[in-house]
């Protein structure tokens, strides 16, 4: 599916993903690509490796003999699994859809059956996401394959390989390439929340090199460059600030998920990180607690904000740069390097665009709609629904814009500034849950009408309680993880 209509090369060029990774995997065949802490043990793989790995994933999967463009569902934790698999589903001819981690079967099935997803792919070693993947496929009749990336598989259940097995496989029939610009056709699609529940955003290869260059830059990320991540990739802001950026730097890639703070900075030196991805809170902790003097390697830290309307947390490591990538939702990220005091971010608008007065305006513009919501387009915003036929699941207003539901101001040089998040809509660590999607599914649950309720908690963002006839309800607060608005206990729930 074609995503783009202007035959410019734009701000992103006419490049896929895939052949960025090429490119650099032809420059620096032996150079290290992928770095993964499992345990304590850490994985490597050369460019070379994951050329191969990719390869043979994408020659198995096209084998399946699902039709081009066909969705395949990815899901799982941040791994070097899911890059490859990312990797070889576009150079299959499918379209790879990230699946939140902790998405069950409440919001996987309807998800599945919307999007038309032809497969289902899960990572690690572990039964319950592939049982997960199991039952939801019994239940959705578009659903031909479920699949995982290991060496072996529960009846009814295609094992891809593990790691070790792709880098050492066979390489067998893969897809030509498409004619015309590749680099205009869908790239992935990730999953956006509204007041109204889940919806799909599709993305082109050019809006993804579009979101990470901004970080490439603010950054200042080469070859050189190992970033750590700790943030999923399930998310625009997650892949573009790890996986996007890496491409187009040509340095490493390490994926971490560390069970602790100590974990985490036992990490960085570990893998000689240059430079760090994670979540806003935790970087501002941990640059108060004096943490990073351990890390004699890294440079910069990225912190990802995901509150817009939230001045970024202090940074009091002068040592080490920082660079505030803030997020709306789906819809867009600005990444700037903080020089001086925190502030919130500063969208420009189609007149610091027009007038050269901002770079960052390439890539993304705002401007203040009727309801004094912040509407945002751009190279890297989307602007297309998907599936077409469907009609528009995105918020868009006049021009293609994406309405990102964040209330906002102009300020004194005319830039906008985020005031408030979207209604109805909360959010919980790094994921958004619609608040009437979760009254619905609750009410019906326990047979009476029940309303939910955002609050705000310091290490969530947000925390959410149930309430019926005006009062918090134990009860009702206590159903809230069977319709997966607990990340502490979605995992077990359904």
């Amino acid at each position: 599916m074609i995503l783009e209509h202007d035959d410019s090369d734009g701000f992103a060029g006419r490049v896929t993903l895939d052949q960025i990774f090429r490119r650099t995997t032809e420059q620096r065949p032996d150079a290290t690509a992928l770095i993964e802490r499992v345990g304590n043990q850490l994985w490597q793989l050369s460019f070379a490796s994951v050329e191969r790995a990719v390869s043979v994933l994408a020659s198995r999967l096209a084998a399946l003999g699902l039709p081009q463009d066909s969705v395949i569902a990815l899901q799982g934790p941040a791994s070097v699994g899911q890059v490859v698999a990312l990797l070889a589903a576009s150079r299959a001819g499918l379209i790879p859809m990230f699946i939140p981690e902790l998405w069950r079967e409440a919001d996987l099935t309807p998800a599945i059956e919307g999007s038309g997803a032809r497969a289902m792919v899960s990572f690690g070693d572990a039964d319950d996401t592939v049982d997960l993947h199991c039952r939801v496929a019994a239940g959705v009749f578009a659903v031909r394959f479920v699949c995982a990336l290991r060496d072996d598989a529960p009846d009814g259940v295609i094992a891809l390989g593990s790691l070790d097995d792709l880098v050492t496989g066979e390489i067998g029939r893969i897809p030509s390439y498409r004619s015309g610009n590749p680099a205009d056709h869908v790239a992935v699609l990730t999953w956006d929340v509204g007041p109204d529940g889940p919806y799909l955003v599709p993305r082109s290869h050019r809006a993804l090199v579009a979101g990470g260059v901004p970080t490439l830059l603010a950054g200042r990320l080469d070859e050189s460059a190992v970033l750590l991540s700790t943030v999923a990739l399930s998310s625009f802001a997650g892949l573009t600030c790890s996986m996007v950026v890496w491409l187009l730097a040509g340095g490493t890639l390490a994926l971490a998920r560390p069970a602790s703070t100590a974990e985490l900075i036992e990490t960085v030196p570990l893998v000689s990180g240059t430079h760090l991805l994670l979540p806003s809170d935790v970087g501002g902790s941990l640059s108060a607690e004096g943490r990073f003097k351990t890390c004699p390697d890294l440079r910069v830290v990225l912190l990802l904000n995901r509150a817009p309307e939230l001045v970024p947390t202090p940074w009091l490591t002068e040592d080490i740069g920082v660079v505030d990538i803030t997020a709306w939702g789906e819809a867009a990220l600005l990444a700037r390097r903080r020089d001086g005091a925190e502030q919130r971010a500063v969208v420009p608008t189609r007149a610091d665009a027009s007038a050269g007065l901002d770079p960052v305006a390439v890539a993304m513009v705002g401007h203040r709609t009727l309801q004094g919501t912040l509407a945002l387009a751009g190279a890297m915003v989307p602007h297309m629904a998907f599936p077409a036929s469907a009609g528009s699941g995105l918020p868009l207003v006049a021009e293609g814009a994406y309405d990102t539901g964040w209330t906002c101001h102009a300020n004194a040089e005319g830039a906008l500034v985020s005031d408030a998040p979207p209604r109805g809509v909360a959010r919980i660590g790094g994921y958004r849950v619609s608040l009437r999607d979760a009254e619905a599914k609750l009410s019906k649950l326990l047979g009476a009408p029940v309303e939910v309720a955002a609050l705000p908690h310091r290490v969530l963002g947000q925390r959410v309680v149930a309430a019926t006839e005006g009062a918090v309800d134990p009860a009702a607060s206590a159903a809230l993880p069977l319709v997966g608005l607990s990340p502490a206990k979605a995992r077990r729930s359904a």
